[in-house]
């Protein structure tokens, strides 16, 4: 595998992401606000799932973490939407801390 393909996701994963976005953006003009919050982490979670496989470790580990955090926490949304946003906001800064740690090991960083 080429660097350039490092972390690729299959064709098949691709469509599947795209056609479940696509799917989900036409729910959330009829369905409750909170939907879209849920369709929206459960697409992160399908490609994450995709690319982790791919991933080298480091990135692959952190996508684990973040596959098995989702998959404890989705059960949040009709419970403690307080919580729901603690767990998004936390998962975005984890997000961030990942990008910068992926940057930081770029040649020329």
């Amino acid at each position: 595998m080429t660097e350039g393909e490092m972390g690729a996701i299959s064709q098949s994963d691709a469509l599947s992401l795209l056609a479940f976005l696509i799917s989900s953006a036409e729910g959330c003009l009829k369905e409750p606000p909170l939907y879209g919050v849920y369709r929206l982490s459960t697409a992160a979670v399908q490609l994450a799932k995709a690319w982790e496989p791919n991933a080298n470790s480091e990135t692959s580990a952190f996508l684990r973490d973040l596959i098995s955090c989702w998959e404890q926490e989705a059960s949040l949304l009709s419970h403690d939407p307080k919580k729901l946003k603690s767990y998004l906001v936390g998962s975005g800064v984890a997000v961030a801390e990942e990008i910068k740690r992926q940057a930081s090991q770029r040649p020329g960083q």
